[in-house]
């Protein structure tokens, strides 16, 4: 097991140093065109490194394909043979040669491209950074290519030096992609004045795409957060047409609040719908896993039977002061408490029966007994409960035995107590 573990942690290591030297490779590229011969060839050395690494990286695939069988070698010729064998060719055949692979080497982009969207879809969060700095990647490598080739219609000025050439061109070029324009470095011939054109497409382009983009992000980025917001337009305009008391004003907006700050504005019953029936109840244990560990009941209990009664929970949020159910009302669901507190009370008693906090369940009585409700339930602060209904209790639990003569024996203790206090 730990040389698998060796194996891939060797594998993952090779593979980042690929996507590294591409994405070096697509930045050197065009500064080995636009900047003098002097500087040029102090470049020369990592060229020929990273053809070096492509040219491994071509024979270590090629190896792990045939590995694999025939499947895998036809499928690696079929995908991203024809990619490497490019970035590892030694000579371009394009005007472009400069030294070494030439641009040919810039196909080996793709394979960044791809290991981009992977860890897009292994970061599974609205807040991921990852696409915003993927897209901060791809306008600096855009920009770099544009600078460089305005360095090259302009020509290299020797008295300024390396660097003041590379910021007089890196400043023409953000000033003329953002539209600004100064108008003290302009174009001098027609293929300049065709480059700065080209140039403002590509910037008016990309900065509809960011606008569009960022708008998608910030959207996307706490869908709770949009609920809230959708949620308080709607109240203001329940006042302002339906005359809603100020009070009840309060009382509404402090539940959307809550449900806002508990991240419990969105339905999760819209996303498990569209999936198969096993990663449905896998799913569901692990989203409402944090309610049931903290129930005696479900601790240590068989994870099919975890699985299923997670599976047919549904969520319900409760103000202060909202009864769950009355006395006398009749019993069609039990409840599991997530959070907050809530009282049990009884015509017969002046004080309070008893107090139910996290990990307490009740209202099984009824569902045993087949009877009215012994007691009312009211809720003293605001509180997540999960209620189970009478049908998916005896779907669920006639399978388990032990769990079912558990909070039976529960509800006769609850039952011999209630009889005891009248």
């Amino acid at each position: 097991m730990s040389g698998h573990v060796a194996s891939g942690s060797r594998a993952s290591r090779w593979s980042s140093a690929i996507l590294l030297a591409a994405a070096a490779y697509a930045l050197l590229m065009p500064t080995a065109r636009a900047f003098p011969a002097d500087v040029v060839s102090s470049l020369h050395p990592v060229l020929w490194g990273i053809t070096v690494l492509f040219v491994i990286d071509l024979v270590a695939r090629l190896r792990r394909a045939s590995a694999g069988g025939r499947g895998a070698l036809r499928a690696y010729f079929r995908s991203w043979f024809i990619v490497d064998a490019l970035a590892a060719l030694p000579l371009s055949f394009t005007p472009w040669v400069v030294v070494g692979p030439g641009v040919l080497g810039l196909v080996k982009l793709g394979r960044v491209g791809q290991a981009m969207r992977r860890w897009q879809l292994n970061a599974l969060r609205y807040s991921s950074p990852l696409p915003l700095l993927f897209a901060v990647f791809w306008l600096v490598v855009a920009i770099h290519w544009i600078c460089s080739g305005w360095m090259m219609l302009r020509g290299f000025d020797f008295e300024l030096g390396v660097v003041a050439n590379y910021i007089d061109s890196l400043y023409w070029t953000v000033t003329t992609l953002t539209a600004v324009g100064y108008g003290d470095i302009t174009p001098a011939d027609s293929v300049q004045k065709l480059y700065a054109v080209g140039t403002m497409v590509v910037g008016l382009a990309f900065l509809g795409y960011m606008i569009g983009f960022m708008a998608s992000m910030l959207s996307r980025r706490d869908p709770s957060r949009a609920l809230f917001q959708e949620n308080i337009e709607r109240l203001s305009v329940a006042t302002q047409y339906g005359g809603i008391p100020e009070d009840l004003q309060h009382r509404v907006f402090d539940y959307y609040a809550y449900l806002w700050r508990q991240r419990l504005g969105y339905n999760e019953s819209d996303f498990l719908s569209s999936l198969p029936q096993g990663l449905k109840e896998e799913v569901s244990r692990h989203l409402k896993g944090h309610v049931l560990e903290r129930i005696d009941l479900f601790r240590e209990a068989d994870p099919d039977l975890v699985g299923q009664v997670a599976l047919r929970l549904k969520p319900q949020v409760l103000t202060p002061g909202d009864y769950v159910f009355r006395e006398g009302d009749g019993g069609a669901s039990m409840y599991f408490i997530a959070g907050g507190e809530l009282e049990v009370l009884q015509r017969a008693r002046a004080k309070p029966v008893a107090r139910l906090s996290v990990g307490d369940f009740f209202g099984e009585i009824a569902l045993f007994a087949n009877q009215p409700r012994s007691a009312s339930v009211r809720a003293l602060t605001y509180c997540d409960v999960y209620s189970l209904s009478k049908n998916d209790f005896e779907r669920i639990f006639r399978r388990f035995p032990e769990a079912v003569a558990e909070i039976e024996r529960k509800a006769r203790s609850r039952q011999q107590r209630d009889e005891t206090a009248r």
